[in-house]
């Protein structure tokens, strides 16, 4: 059944009280999607409710140090207590006579028939207002910055029912209540476990289907980045490379250039114009999967410090259309602005080299230039640990960033966009992973135990006395000020939380690991005379000089560091930036004058 009335394609963040439900279709019917999901899992008898977020660990860092763990180790975002064996899932076998039982009884076989099931928390969906609640917030605050979906043709229905579902969970964070979030863990952690006990089925699917579910998969994926729960930032780690493989299987890397035809020709009323624009959302929406897979690829290697699995190259991501054409609400629309921006483009190579690409695609599709950007990024991630290339691909990736904000600044001075993506925040962040390791920065603060900090201090210290370190608090100090200068309710990006969380650790490494006797000479042109900070127009010496003011060298603390936890904490839609909060306060907390 087509669509009964348009769906709102331009949102502009305030609720529309006269908008009908988004749930009020024909054919919707919310029993129908929970059985859907309920035949996807076999329900055992477990219970497993979903964790709670709490970052509210006690403070006295003489308290649960059990296993040789410290206060540092407890407190980090990555940081999961490690699972006590119950003896239910495999029961002792007591010996007789030096004899050891070798058959199973009937009692042994239920308890390990009982630990195969899945594990998944029963119950039923929330109601239908609460997913159309959840529905709503989706599409006014997530999907400007993660256009996934194509909201003109999307039709909630028992067909997509786990994509609906996946989209809900996200929706969830929106809405201020802890009960809400609740319910949206509970899908999520359903869901998950769904597509896991189906995984099967899913992957033979051909068609819609398949990619409904890749589309819910990578939506889940993101939930779990943004809730923050040590278990879904690992969970998503290792999921990461199902969806990969997933999407190879689907050959969604293999570029399609099926040309969409002479539309120009078909009547704006005629079926033909609509087949034409569905098989055109359709194909869109495939590249938009692999854009998703890229910047989530990304993410993940900055987040746990490792190689991305994709080979990154940026000039060769899938070529998707403008925003506003993505956006049109029906065929009459699309058929225009196709039209508009075919003619615009004609002479432009789909396929050029990596300049020519950066100056002809980020001016008119933020999602690619966001996805380009994270593909530089990765790159330095790939080649991190390889000393002999370092050196060339760093300066790869410098030639990269500095060529893609000329063009983003030229497009920017052409029309007033507000950056959605927090693009220059991403850009000066990848700057400070240029000059930073920050695994090794995180080792010497605590994160895996004293024995290793000791080990990875001089690095720590090293760094803290190089032009490098300099180098990195300038782009940590632009993160902070654009930051702070985004819009009151503005949802930042996925990468903001991380972003700030590592300008966190590079303040408090640079005051702690630095003694004011190995010092830098803060005014020498050499070191301030940085190509990136030219074109950003900043002065970099008394940009530095007044960071710097009043800092105590040798001491973890210091004004700009308990700034970036203040603006982690203006976080509030996404939790993980409170798990990256507390993570920086437990470098502080055992400090006997301070608090």
């Amino acid at each position: 059944m087509g669509c009964s009335r348009s769906w709102p394609t331009i949102w502009n963040g305030q609720w529309d009280e006269d908008f009908p439900s988004l749930l009020a279709w024909d054919n919707f019917d919310l029993e129908a999607v929970n059985q859907t999901l309920l035949e996807s899992m076999d329900y055992g008898l477990h219970n497993t409710a979903p964790d709670p977020i709490d970052n509210s660990l006690p403070l006295d860092p003489n308290l649960n140090l059990a296993n040789g763990l410290t206060l540092v180790q407890r407190k980090w975002h990555t940081f999961s207590e490690p699972t006590i064996p119950s003896g239910d899932t495999t029961p002792a076998h007591s010996r007789t006579n030096n004899t050891v039982s070798t058959h199973g009884d009937d009692r042994y076989r239920q308890k390990l028939v009982e630990s195969l099931r899945q594990k998944v928390q029963p119950g039923i969906l929330p109601s239908t207002k609460f997913l159309d609640l959840c529905l709503q917030a989706y599409f006014t605050h997530f999907h400007i910055i993660f256009p996934l979906i194509h909201a003109p043709t999307f039709q909630p229905s028992k067909q997509n029912a786990v994509l609906l579902l996946s989209m809900c969970t996200i929706g969830s964070l929106f809405l201020g209540s802890s009960r809400a979030l609740t319910h949206g863990i509970s899908m999520f952690e359903r869901l998950n476990k769904a597509i896991l006990a189906s995984w099967d089925t899913y992957i033979q699917e051909t068609g819609t289907a398949s990619i409904q579910a890749l589309q819910a998969s990578l939506i889940g994926q993101t939930f779990g980045l943004l809730l923050g729960r040590p278990k879904d930032l690992v969970g998503t780690e290792v999921f990461h490379g199902c969806i990969v493989a997933w999407a190879r299987k689907m050959k969604l890397f293999i570029s399609e250039r099926t040309p969409v035809g002479d539309i120009e020709t078909l009547e704006d009323d005629s079926e033909a114009l609509n087949v034409a624009w569905k098989n055109w959302v359709r194909l869109e929406e495939r590249k938009r999967i692999i854009l998703a897979v890229h910047i989530h690829d990304s993410e993940l290697a900055k987040l746990h410090h490792h190689e991305p699995i994709l080979r990154h190259a940026p000039e060769k991501l899938p070529h998707i259309s403008a925003p506003e054409l993505f956006a049109a609400s029906n065929p009459k629309s699309w058929k225009a602005l196709f039209t508009k921006h075919q003619q615009s483009t004609q002479g432009i190579s789909l396929f050029p080299e990596h300049c020519s690409y950066l100056s002809h695609k980020i001016s008119e599709n933020d999602f690619l230039s966001y996805t380009t950007l994270e593909s530089i990024g990765a790159l330095a991630y790939e080649n991190r640990d390889f000393e002999p290339s370092w050196h060339a691909t760093r300066q790869k990736c410098e030639g990269l960033l500095l060529d893609w904000y000329q063009n983003y600044a030229r497009a920017s001075s052409m029309n007033d966009k507000p950056d959605h993506f927090c693009l220059i925040i991403l850009w000066h962040s990848i700057f400070m992973h240029l000059y930073t390791r920050f695994d090794e920065l995180e080792c010497a603060c605590g994160r895996d135990g004293e024995d290793a900090a000791q080990k990875a201090r001089s690095y720590a210290t090293s760094w803290a006395a190089s032009g490098d370190a300099a180098r990195t608090l300038l782009h940590a100090i632009l993160i902070q000020q654009h930051f702070q200068r985004l819009p009151v309710g503005a949802s930042p990006a996925v990468h903001v939380p991380m972003a700030l969380y590592y300008c966190g650790i590079a303040w408090t490494s640079f005051t702690r690991f630095r003694s004011n006797i190995n010092g830098l000479s803060v005014d020498t042109t050499e070191l301030f005379d940085l190509p990136e900070m030219k074109s950003v127009g900043v002065n970099q010496t008394k940009l530095f000089q007044d960071s710097i003011t009043g800092v105590q060298w040798g001491s973890p603390e210091s004004a700009p560091f308990f700034k970036t936890i203040d603006l982690l904490g203006r976080i509030s839609h996404w939790k993980v930036a409170g798990s990256f909060a507390t993570t920086l306060l437990s470098l502080v907390e055992d400090m006997q004058d301070l608090f």
